[in-house]
């Protein structure tokens, strides 16, 4: 299963690790060849309004279907995410416009953002600089992956052919002396 985490609520008044780990992230089972999840508003509602409640005008810019995450085409492969939205978001660290999709990995960030006027002089910055510097994050949630399968054990297990010729005993073997002798040495003292 892969699991989104919010590392980064803007305004939040308390540390965001301070919550419970079920208030804070979402967790969609993307196997290779299963159906596209949707994150936004419409599908995760309480998480959103958990994370957001103190500002419903950055609730408001979750949009209702947001982003799309496509299942990988093979184990260990990336997700495949999707802008749905309007607004810009800020997927892998580089802006994503409604439409765009980049590949995200294990460890990858997820950010809905919002534009900010910036004011950039004529000649400093590339138009691609400024849009960057003009979306500013204000939830962040960063992708972790499914833990790697676990390695093969190396013990062969044993056959069944294997232990013919085995006998079975349903109760242990007697030793010399009969029951008796059994119960009259564990009646003696050691000597130390």
């Amino acid at each position: 299963a892969w699991r989104l985490e919010c590392v980064f609520a803007a305004g939040y008044p308390a540390h965001i690790a301070s919550l419970p780990l079920c208030a804070r992230a979402v967790t969609f089972h993307l196997a290779p060849g299963s159906p596209p999840k949707v994150l936004g508003r419409e599908h995760q509602t309480e998480l959103f309004q958990a994370l957001l409640y103190h500002d419903p005008n950055l609730l408001n810019r979750v949009s209702r279907n947001h982003f799309r995450l496509e299942p990988p085409a093979q184990e260990g492969g990336g997700v495949r995410v999707t802008n749905l939205s309007l607004n810009v978001a800020v997927v892998a660290q580089r802006p994503l416009q409604q439409g765009e999709s980049c590949v995200v990995l294990d460890g990858d960030t997820l950010s809905f953002a919002q534009s900010v006027a910036v004011e950039v002089k004529a000649g400093e910055a590339s138009p691609a600089e400024a849009e960057a510097a003009s979306t500013v994050p204000f939830l962040t949630f960063r992708l972790i992956g499914p833990p790697p399968p676990a390695p093969p054990t190396p013990f062969a297990m044993l056959s069944l052919p294997s232990l013919s010729g085995v006998q079975v005993l349903s109760q242990p073997p007697e030793r010399k002396g009969g029951k008796e002798a059994n119960a009259d040495e564990a009646a003696k003292p050691s000597v130390s």
